[in-house]
């Protein structure tokens, strides 16, 4: 009898010890996941009354809330997950040069993340009074061309301005870029994130 007693007793710590290990599941990089972001972004501290920016410039920190489950059964992300990233680039367009916004993404609820926010997508706000420098461009070169040209060199004054116009609008370009809080981004992971179950859970 002790011989079956010992060896129902190591069948029952093997069984306890199989039913303590934890498991893990692995999500791919490449995975997304959909998240809100708690942080309001942009590329000026004020854009207007309604538009002020917590994170300004490229080098400081956001959060975002998972917004649904990602993963399945007890390996899984709950939504609420808290998602802290970094502000990678931040610049208005000036000129040709478009905005510039990338964002990392460092943690998930504490755990280190290696992942990135897929093209996030900026509302733009134009700062520039472009048809004022165009009026101004355009209102010079018939006052230069009427004075020294009389009547035919207004026309020949207006084509110039025009063409001054045109460059000046370009160059005086400047589109601000605005993320707000609440705004939906995409993370997608660029090494496979490790989800341990939670058995004592489920």
């Amino acid at each position: 009898m002790r011989p079956r007693l010992r060896w129902g007793g190591v069948l029952l710590v093997a069984a306890l010890g199989l039913g303590s290990t934890a498991a893990s599941v692995a999500l791919p990089a490449g995975t997304r996941i959909e998240a809100r972001l708690n942080t309001s972004i942009g590329t000026a501290r004020a854009l207007g009354p309604d538009r002020i920016s917590e994170v300004d410039r490229a080098g400081e920190d956001y959060a975002a809330s998972v917004i649904d489950p990602v993963g399945q059964g007890c390996a899984r992300i709950d939504p609420g997950a808290v998602v802290h990233g970094r502000v990678v680039k931040l610049s208005p367009g000036k000129g040709v040069d478009p905005v510039k916004l990338e964002l990392s993404a460092e943690s998930l609820d504490g755990r280190p993340l290696r992942a990135h926010v897929v093209d996030p997508e900026p509302q733009k706000v134009e700062r520039t009074d472009l048809g004022k420098s165009a009026d101004s461009a355009a209102f010079a070169g018939i006052l230069f061309g009427g004075i020294f040209f009389g009547i035919p060199g207004v026309m020949i004054g207006y084509g110039a301005g025009g063409a001054a116009a045109t460059v000046a609008t370009v160059q005086e370009r400047r589109v601000e870029a605005w993320l707000p809080a609440g705004s939906t981004i995409e993370v997608e992971l660029d090494e496979p994130l490790t989800l341990p179950t939670r058995r004592a859970t489920c």
